[in-house]
């Protein structure tokens, strides 16, 4: 009995990783510990030592995040929902104040800089994203 409360310690931390993999942004690192540590809790309940469960669960954890990096390298990134993909969108000026303003595009509140002066209400285009702002032109033109 005293084997086994380590082993279903490592089952139960398992699984409540690999579960919150699914509600949490991040990219495997959860699922990837947690079946590692479920790997060791079950080889523990089978026997074997600690140190070598801990040694195969390890291993496991590893091989999921080379396996899982290759995976998502692979699958294309939808530009619509970057911030390079405000380029060409239209905004609003909701708030100016000297040479910058804020616009709101696509609902979202972006500080801009315009490439001539602007006012509220005025409807803008924008033009490139640089870090955290938008470089925008007025007029709502391309």
């Amino acid at each position: 009995m005293k084997g086994e409360i380590p082993a279903f310690v490592f089952l139960a931390t398992g699984s409540v990783l690999m579960l919150l993999e699914f509600g949490l942004p991040t990219q495997f690192e959860l699922f990837a510990l947690g079946a590692g540590s479920f790997l060791t809790g079950l080889l523990l309940l089978l026997g074997l030592p600690l140190p070598a469960g801990v040694l195969a669960g390890l291993a496991l954890a590893f091989l999921v995040v080379l396996t899982s990096r290759r995976w998502l390298r692979r699958i294309p990134t939808d530009r619509r929902f970057t911030p390079e993909g405000l380029v060409g969108l239209e905004g609003e000026v909701i708030h100016v104040e000297g040479g910058k303003c804020v616009v709101r595009v696509r609902g979202e509140e972006w500080l801009a800089v315009p490439d001539r002066p602007v006012a509220v209400g005025d409807r803008v285009r924008v033009v490139a994203v640089e870090g955290n702002r938008l470089r925008v032109t007025a007029g709502g033109e391309p």
